[in-house]
């Protein structure tokens, strides 16, 4: 990926036309941001960019107010599960998220990373390379 707008880089790959609901948007009252959201009805797709929790839990509410209209494909990373997760939370339709226990010291651990990105194999080589007591391990990169 070269592009960092994504409706850039995706354009690329489809002729289908791609809106956006900006951070801009976002931050707008539930009335404006649907306003807003209604103007990109004629597109094929649309974007949401998030940057706040607050943003998730208004994405969340546009997705299932809208779906209670019409039916929706929605395609996105779990952006769209933390997106509705966050809005059903917020109208009291699941329990709020109980706080983290803080993990206690342990002699051995099992780490799993089916990620590919240049970052996360450097986070991985980071914590290979810190002193730890294990003896051994399998290192598949």
């Amino acid at each position: 990926m070269n592009e960092a707008d994504l409706r850039l880089h995706l354009a690329g790959q489809t002729s289908r036309s791609i809106g956006l609901v900006s951070v801009l948007d976002l931050n707008e009252d539930r009335p404006e941001l649907e306003r807003r959201y209604r103007k990109q009805a004629g597109k094929d797709m649309v974007l949401f960019d998030v940057l706040t929790e607050e943003h998730l839990e208004k994405i969340g509410g546009l997705l299932a107010r809208e779906s209670e209209e019409h039916p929706l494909f929605v395609i996105g990373s779990s952006g769209v599960e933390y997106a509705l997760a966050a809005h059903w939370r917020g109208a009291g339709s699941l329990p709020a998220l109980a706080p983290f226990a803080e993990a206690e010291p342990v002699g051995r651990l099992l780490v799993i990373s089916g990620g590919c990105s240049p970052v996360t194999r450097a986070q991985i080589e980071w914590a290979l390379g810190r002193d730890t007591p294990a003896s051994g391990y399998r290192r598949t990169l």
